[in-house]
């Protein structure tokens, strides 16, 4: 495999697409717990937990007990957002803020009616599912026109909408969800969507309903049918059909009319993110207050970016870096370049402290003598030719608070960053036979100079809160006589710093998957290797509260050692992706699995755990038979190129308990690929 920096988060000709695979209308998914692009923004499992319970408390609807106009029943309010339900409609009004006008507080807004067509106008609206919390209306003097004590439900049912069939809306902070429950005997053939509103409707080829309002893209994924037999849930097949140019009905397949049946549509949102040149995204964050992070590279020299931004401008003439921050309901916070002008610059990983800062790893090049690229508070003295770099984009973008080249002479790349207070854990690649780095610091593995082979992995701690030498609290290489490479980075509350990439011996060898694990001060408490007769390589990596680390890549082995209960106990073809849990002492696999299917390209790219256990995996695959579940947004192929995937596993590696191809079907070079997760 030839050493290339990352490509993107999605890849296409002009712009990046970025998508929210659950989510609440415009509402992003939570935390990133991993890896080379997206490294641990919480300082504690405390808050990682907060926000993992966040994403899972339900929506709040309230009762209109005066609070809102007309026949409204229920409503939901969220950041962006205000759902109405009435007897005859549900109403979603999407508010954000135009960049442009922020200053002025200037808002654009859409409104998207569903209604049912046929429906019984009479239908009883209820609520669902008490919620203990109350909610207070105190506005105005006038104490006997406010609210109190209003209560909310999880749920909202419209009883008997159609001749045996209820209408239940749910969901939660990351989705809205709404299920059409039919009765044994009824026709779900008479469920007619009626939409309002909007500029477009359509269902696109992967059977999702694609909402055009305005500049904001509704999505209503393609519905999960089904049916509970025998205490498990049995798929029917089921898709939208357009009956109009606003209405859309169901089709679905043959089913036991004896039992309940249930159509489950939810919504979602995606974007794209570029301009006219090659926009490619490499990493992806997400902070406590659910705002997404997106770092990358542009030789857009129009690529979208806000007023008061630390850069407006792109003024290279190759790549140059930006970093986006996205609000949980899609609104454009900030976004900016950050480079130099006679540089080709760019970001590999990204990864965000709890006060918002951003911090970005990668490379930078230049052919001339002297510092170009920009040192803020850095320990880079000198340079040339280029090198890793690190930078601290405070919360508004608007200023570097940090920034310093890793080291001068030859090539070096960082590829993963991982954040824990104000202190940034860079891995990568260094040249071997170099002065890596300016000031090697005792007690670590390795500060011996060309020792190693062609190139090292290295893994670098700095204090992004002091300056110059004193920020640089140790640094360390790892290597022997082939190449070593760093390709993630994750870190525990400990502050112990986990490591994964490729190592080999020799020339030829044959790679395999490096694993290693460093204290606070940089001392190794062990390093591992994973593999077979054929080549590996880590990609990406997470480490859940235990202690145990969490390991995605590809491999070519077929011996690569799956455990027993394995989600893919065997090899699909030619290179796979694997999924690998590592005890807390590196010597024993909790499980591996294979992840891939019989076409010549799997790898994963990147993961995150959540605090149950379950591992999120994305990546790109060339197969059309790479294995997804029946609930997928695209459970098949779309081009005969690269598509990404999602795929999430449970907490003993032995079942998938989700899984979806992402793409378009454009056949250009490269095609889709993901190598970011949050």
């Amino acid at each position: 495999m030839k050493k290339t920096t990352r490509k993107g988060l999605w890849i296409a000709t002009a712009g990046l697409f970025l998508t929210g695979i659950i989510g609440l209308v415009l509402h992003a998914d939570s935390n990133r717990n991993s890896a080379h692009v997206g490294s641990p923004a919480p300082d504690s499992a405390a808050k990682r937990t907060a926000l993992t319970e966040f994403g899972k408390q339900p929506l709040h609807f309230e009762a209109n007990k005066g609070q809102a106009n007309g026949p409204v029943k229920f409503l939901s309010r969220g950041q962006g957002y205000n759902l109405l339900l009435t007897p005859r409609e549900s109403v979603i009004t999407l508010s954000k803020k135009d960049a442009k006008t922020e200053s002025s507080g200037a808002h654009k807004t859409a409104v998207v009616r569903m209604s049912w067509k046929g429906a019984d106008p009479q239908t009883k609206v209820t609520g669902l599912d008490p919620l203990t919390g109350k909610t207070n209306y105190l506005i105005g003097d006038d104490q006997s026109k406010w609210q109190k004590d209003i209560p909310s439900f999880a749920k909202v049912q419209y009883e008997k909408l159609y001749a045996g069939i209820d209408l239940v809306f749910y969901g939660n902070q990351k989705q809205l969800e709404y299920d059409f429950v039919v009765a044994p005997g009824a026709d779900p053939n008479v469920i007619r969507l009626s939409f309002a509103g909007e500029d477009r409707l359509n269902i696109d080829k992967h059977g999702n309903l694609v909402i055009q309002a305005g500049d904001d893209t509704l999505v209503q994924k393609a519905p999960v049918v089904y049916q509970e037999l025998n205490g498990t849930k049995q798929t029917i097949a089921g898709s939208y059909v357009q009956k109009g140019e606003h209405e859309i009905g169901f089709q679905i397949a043959a089913y036991d009319t004896g039992k309940k049946l249930y159509i489950d549509p939810v919504f979602a949102f995606s974007s794209f993110l570029g301009a006219t040149g090659t926009d490619q995204a490499q990493g992806v964050a997400v902070d406590t207050a659910n705002n997404i992070y997106v770092t990358g590279y542009t030789s857009s020299a129009n690529f979208p970016t806000t007023p008061g931004a630390y850069s407006t401008s792109n003024s290279s003439s190759n790549y140059t870096t930006f970093v986006t921050k996205i609000s949980p309901t899609g609104t454009l916070l900030y976004s900016t370049y950050v480079g130099t002008s006679n540089t080709s610059d760019k970001a590999n990983a990204i990864a965000v402290d709890s006060s918002g800062n951003a911090y970005v790893t990668g490379e930078t090049y230049y052919p001339g003598s002297g510092v170009t690229f920009p040192v803020v508070n850095g320990f880079t003295i000198s340079a040339n030719g280029g090198g890793a770099f690190v930078y601290k984009l405070n919360a508004n973008g608007s200023s570097l608070l940090y920034s310093t080249l890793i080291r001068s002479g030859s090539s070096s790349v960082g590829f993963g960053i991982a954040v824990q207070g104000t202190t940034a854990y860079v891995a990568g690649m260094s040249v071997a036979g170099d002065s890596f780095p300016l000031w090697p610091t005792a007690g670590t593995y390795s500060t011996l100079i060309g020792t190693g082979g062609l190139y090292d992995a290295f893994i670098i701690k700095i204090d992004t809160s002091l300056a110059g030498g004193n920020s640089l609290k140790y640094a360390t290489r790892w290597g022997g006589t082939g190449w070593d490479y760093a390709y993630a980075v994750a870190i525990d509350s400990s502050g112990n710093a986990y490591i994964t990439g490729e190592t080999g011996q020799g020339s030829p060898s044959v790679r395999q998957v490096l694993m290693a694990k460093f204290n606070s001060s940089g001392g190794v408490v062990y390093e591992s290797s994973i593999g077979g007769s054929k080549d590996s390589y880590g990609y990406g990596i997470a480490v859940d509260g235990q202690g145990n680390a969490y390991v995605t890549g590809s491999t070519d082995a077929q011996d690569f050692p799956v455990t027993i209960s394995a989600a893919q106990a065997i090899y699909g073809g030619l290179t796979d992706a694997f999924v690998a849990k590592i005890d807390t002492t590196g010597t024993t696999l909790l499980y591996a699995t294979y992840l891939g299917g019989s076409s010549s390209t799997d790898i994963g790219h990147a993961i995150a755990i959540d605090d149950t256990g379950i591992a999120y995996i994305s990546g790109h695959t060339s197969s059309s038979n790479f294995p997804t579940t029946t609930d997928a947004i695209q459970p098949l192929k779309a081009s005969s190129n690269n598509d990404a995937f999602v795929t999430a596993l449970n907490s003993t590696g032995s079942t998938l308990l989700y899984s979806s191809f992402l793409g378009g079907t454009g056949n250009i070079a490269g095609g889709d690929k993901a190598f970011g997760i949050a």
